[in-house]
């Protein structure tokens, strides 16, 4: 490190680790898991389609975690409460509005493999791959190379999204965003 680095401006937006898990069913025991450990985390999710399906399973587990969609956030009223996105939104803009907004330096996000937002890449290839690895359920995948193509995937989204229909999971899931 230089002397000049000290006036390099730092990134403001937080770290944003990503949790991939092979199917739905790995997502949903993590964040069991996860709400069953801190009863005071906040699940953030982007879409009404996924805040829906994760109050039910809430509510079947009997956790009183809040799950709040991102559009409903008030930062100043989950300071100092630890949240989990239970999505990535398709449009980074608007997603690190809400990142920045909340004043955390990492946040957790978990994605499968099987979410709408993956439809727009080779995820079975993915999970092939994974099968033939011998990954296991309960471990979640974090790789700079799935990062990139969750990236590529948004941008396809975002660019496309005003253009044409998707189709009907990927639509629902994108029409559940405000």
């Amino acid at each position: 490190m230089s002397f000049l680095d000290i006036f390099k401006r730092k990134p403001n937006n937080p770290k944003i680790n990503v949790r991939i898990w092979i199917n739905q069913s790995a997502k949903d025991k993590a964040c069991i898991r996860m709400a069953q450990a801190d009863k005071t985390i906040i699940f953030i999710a982007w879409s009404t389609v996924t805040k829906t399906y994760f109050q039910e399973l809430f509510i079947k587990q009997k956790f009183t975690n809040e799950i709040l969609l991102a559009k409903d956030i008030i930062p100043s009223r989950i300071t100092e409460r630890k949240f989990v996105f239970l999505e990535r939104h398709y449009d980074h803009v608007k997603e690190d509005i809400v990142l920045k907004s909340l004043h955390a330096s990492e946040i957790i996000a978990h994605v499968s493999l099987s979410d709408p937002l993956l439809s727009q890449f080779n995820a079975e290839r993915i999970r092939s791959v994974l099968d033939e690895m011998g990954h296991r359920e309960e471990e979640y995948i974090n790789h700079k190379m799935i990062d990139k193509s969750i990236e590529r995937a948004m941008v396809k989204i975002k660019n496309r999204s005003l253009k044409e229909k998707f189709p009907a999971k990927l639509q629902q899931w994108i029409d559940g965003i405000q």
